[in-house]
C-alpha cells in the first residue's frame, strides 16, 4: 500500500511588506562599515561631521535612525538605483515599546523612565544585574556622535523650586565626595554616593528650575555618575557601574550640549572605557575613548586631553601594546604642560608622577 507524503504549504512573501536595511545592503554586497562610509560621504557633502564606522549596527537590528542619518541612508540607496522611503524600510510606524525595566537595558530606555527607576530605594541591590557587552555598551556613546536627540528635560510642573544656591550646595557635595574617594577609597562611601545619585535624579525629574540651573544640574549629574560609576568599578560592582555610566550617557544624548556638559561627558566616557578595558572588552574600550576624543574636540581642555591619554595608555597596557602605550604616555605629559586654558576641577588629580606611575603599572605583564 502506497502512502503519499502530506502536502506542504509554503508562505508566499508579501511584495508590499517593508524591506529591512539589512536586506538592502546584503543585496548590494555591503558590510555595515561600507554602508557607513557612503553615509559619511553624503554627510560630508551636507557639511556634517562623520559618524562612527560602526553606527549602522543598531539600524541593521531594526533600530530607527535619527532624522539626519536616515536622510543620508535614503540618499545612498537612491544613488544606487534603489529608491526607498522610511516607510519602505519599516521606519514610519510607532517606535518600539520601551523596555519595562529601564536599568535592565538602559541603552534602550527613555531618560524619563530611567531616572524614575533610579529613584527607587536600593534598586541596584535588589536586582541581579549581568554585565553588558558589545553594542549594549557602546550604543549610547555612538548616538552621541549624531548630536542630542531633543532639548533640555522639561522640569516638573508644580514641583519644588531649585534655586542657584541649592545647585551650589549640590556641586560642593559632589566635590567633597570626590575628595573623600581620593583620600579614603570607595568603601562605605559608595552607599552615601548611591543615595546622592538617586536624590539628584529625583530633583531632575520632579522639581522646577530655570534653564541655567537646569544646565548646571545636568552637568552635576554627569559628574556624579562618573564618580559613582568609578566607585562601583573600584568595588568590583561592574554591572552596576556600567548602568551608572549608561544613565549619564543617556542624559547627554537627550539634552542640549554646552562646553561644561561636553567636558563632563568626555570624562565619563573615559572612565567607562577604562572599565571596559580592564574587563578585557578592548573593542568597546576603544570605541568609548574614540567617541570621547572625537565628539566635541573643541570643548576638551589640555588636562582633560591628558586624562584621555592616560586612559588610552592603560588600555594599551591591557593589550600589551608597548608602542601605543609610550605614545599615549608622551601625549599625556605633553598635554599636562599646556596651561593655555582653565581645566575642570575634577581633572586636577592627574599629574606627571601620576602618568609615570600609570605607565609603569601598564607596562607590567598581566597576571
Amino acid at each position: 500500500m502506497l502512502f503519499s507524503a502530506p502536502r506542504r504549504e509554503y508562505a508566499i512573501a508579501d511584495p508590499s511588506a517593508p524591506r529591512t536595511l539589512r536586506e538592502e545592503i546584503t543585496e548590494l554586497g555591503w558590510s555595515a562599515e561600507q554602508l557607513m562610509s557612503r553615509v559619511n560621504q553624503v554627510r560630508a557633502r551636507r557639511g556634517l561631521r562623520p559618524m562612527h564606522p560602526k553606527s549602522a549596527y543598531p539600524w541593521l537590528r531594526g533600530r530607527r535612525p535619527s532624522p539626519d542619518p536616515l536622510t543620508a541612508i535614503l540618499v545612498v540607496l537612491r544613488e544606487r538605483d534603489r529608491p526607498a522611503t522610511a516607510a519602505d524600510l519599516g521606519w514610519d510606524g510607532p517606535r518600539p515599546q520601551r523596555c519595562r525595566r529601564a536599568l535592565n537595558a538602559p541603552w534602550k530606555a527613555g531618560l524619563d523612565e530611567l531616572l524614575d527607576e533610579i529613584t527607587e530605594f536600593d534598586l541596584m541591590k535588589r536586582r541581579s544585574l549581568l554585565l553588558l557587552s558589545g553594542m549594549a555598551v557602546t550604543a549610547s556613546a555612538l548616538d552621541l556622535l549624531d548630536g542630542p536627540a531633543s532639548s533640555l528635560i522639561t522640569p516638573a510642573a508644580g514641583g519644588p523650586w531649585v534655586s542657584p544656591h541649592l545647585a551650589d550646595h549640590i556641586d560642593d557635595t559632589i566635590r567633597q565626595m570626590r575628595d573623600l574617594d581620593d583620600t579614603e577609597g570607595s568603601g562605605a562611601a559608595v552607599q552615601w554616593t548611591s543615595g546622592l545619585w538617586r536624590s539628584l535624579a529625583t530633583i531632575l525629574t520632579r522639581s522646577r528650575y530655570d534653564r541655567r540651573t537646569g544646565q548646571r544640574l545636568h552637568v552635576s549629574y554627569l559628574e556624579l555618575s562618573e564618580l559613582y560609576g568609578w566607585m562601583l568599578f573600584d568595588s568590583a560592582a561592574h554591572p552596576q557601574a556600567q548602568r551608572v555610566y549608561q544613565s549619564g550617557l543617556l542624559l547627554t544624548r537627550e539634552v542640549d550640549g554646552h562646553p561644561a556638559l561636553d567636558r563632563a561627558t568626555a570624562n565619563l566616557l573615559a572612565s567607562a572605557g577604562h572599565q571596559e578595558s580592564w574587563l578585557g572588552h578592548h573593542d568597546e574600550a576603544a570605541t568609548l575613548l574614540d567617541v570621547a576624543a572625537r565628539r566635541t574636540p573643541h570643548a576638551l581642555t589640555p588636562r582633560l586631553r591628558a586624562v584621555l591619554a592616560d586612559r588610552a595608555l592603560s588600555a594599551a597596557g591591557r593589550q600589551a601594546d608597548p608602542d601605543r602605550l609610550r605614545r599615549a604616555a608622551d601625549h599625556a605629559h605633553e598635554h599636562l604642560l599646556d596651561t593655555s586654558a582653565e581645566d575642570p576641577w575634577w581633572s586636577q588629580w592627574l599629574t606627571h608622577p601620576g602618568v609615570d606611575a600609570c605607565t609603569g603599572s601598564a607596562s607590567m605583564p598581566l597576571p
